[in-house]
């Protein structure tokens, strides 16, 4: 068969579009995930302050709307016991 002059080869894939698709979700986006779901209590340093988003200190969903008035600071103890709560799942 006689192939067309004016006709132009298809260019090759750039290296990153023909083999890099399942590295990048090995190593971007797998992995990670199941360093995640294997991790240790000790990988959490005890010492570190820590302090509770409102929605933990409250005992609710981060989606939903707080009960408490604008402007409300919780007190040393609703902190104290999300951290020592925090600290008992981990």
């Amino acid at each position: 068969s006689a192939s067309c002059p004016h006709r132009r080869s298809k260019p090759a894939a750039p290296w990153y579009m023909s083999a890099s698709l399942p590295w990048v979700w090995l190593y971007f986006i797998l992995l990670p995930l199941i360093v995640y779901a294997k991790r240790k209590k000790t990988w959490r340093d005890a010492g570190t302050d820590f302090y509770p988003f409102d929605w933990q200190i409250e005992g609710r969903k981060p989606g939903e709307v707080s009960k408490w008035p604008a402007g409300y600071q919780p007190t040393d103890d609703e902190v104290k016991a999300v951290i020592e709560r925090e600290n008992q799942t981990k």
